[in-house]
């Protein structure tokens, strides 16, 4: 069942921090990102802002950590982390291009199935994203065709 339109389940701050947990394997991952099982209509405006969020955080933890970062060995367990973090902010500048697509129309709601990540998303809090971006997508063709 559907509930009544919501601005997004999620914040950004939360999404970065989880996945640069989930990136480190750090036990603190667990519990950090909290999302409804079902389908939830979302603003996409606040997603979008919430992506932009969540990628500026990503990116401020790899610029204050990049000399670090590039002092690593090669396959150190920070260099690895560094290269899916480096994968999520993209991923979520997708998704957040997708949001603002929608928004640029005028559209005011996207609804999103979390219920086939809400199990998953702490050990891969970019689910959340890719779930957000297919979502998106498959409005704009739905609305597109119609």
């Amino acid at each position: 069942m559907m509930s009544d339109c919501v601005t997004t389940p999620f914040s950004g701050q939360e999404l970065a921090s989880a996945i640069i947990a989930a990136a480190l394997s750090l036990p603190s991952a667990n519990g950090r990102l909290h999302l409804p099982s079902g389908a939830f209509l979302c603003d996409p405006a606040a997603l979008e802002r919430e992506f932009t969020a969540a990628a500026q955080g990503l990116s401020h933890w790899l610029a204050q950590n990049d000399q670090e970062i590039a002092g690593a060995a090669r396959a150190s367990r920070l260099k690895i982390a560094a290269g899916v973090i480096r994968a999520a902010v993209a991923t979520l500048e997708h998704a957040e291009r997708r949001c603002r697509d929608l928004r640029d129309r005028g559209e005011r709601a996207l609804s999103i199935d979390f219920s086939a990540v809400c199990d998953r998303v702490q050990e891969r809090p970019g689910l959340l994203a890719q779930t957000v971006a297919a979502a998106a997508a498959g409005h704009t063709i739905h609305a597109v065709a119609a």
